[in-house]
């Protein structure tokens, strides 16, 4: 079975064109100039009202997500492209990581 990081490269390099990593960058750059200030934070369905860890997850737009620890609001949030975030979720969909 092929892990969630190992999907993300394949998805890169599915891409022929020999600039494909700069896209990628770029990409990246855009989301973490993105201004988070309003954005829409939401915790999982399965948070128990009893747990304190847990992650909240806001929409970027086109598939994009920023990912940030409800214990440590002052932390910045993670940003993932669509392509990663997928590729994570498929991850933990299929067990890969427990």
């Amino acid at each position: 079975m092929q892990g969630w990081s190992e999907r993300v490269k394949v998805d890169r390099e599915d891409i022929s064109e020999p600039r494909t990593e700069h896209l990628m960058q770029a990409r990246k750059a855009e989301l973490y100039a993105l201004d988070l200030t309003h954005a829409r934070w939401v915790k999982s369905s399965k948070t128990l009202p009893y747990r304190d860890t847990c992650v909240e997850v806001a929409e970027l737009g086109g598939g994009a997500v920023a990912v940030r620890d409800s214990n440590h609001r002052d932390l910045p949030p993670l940003r993932f492209t669509a392509e990663e975030w997928t590729a994570f979720r498929d991850g933990v969909r299929e067990g890969e990581f427990g």
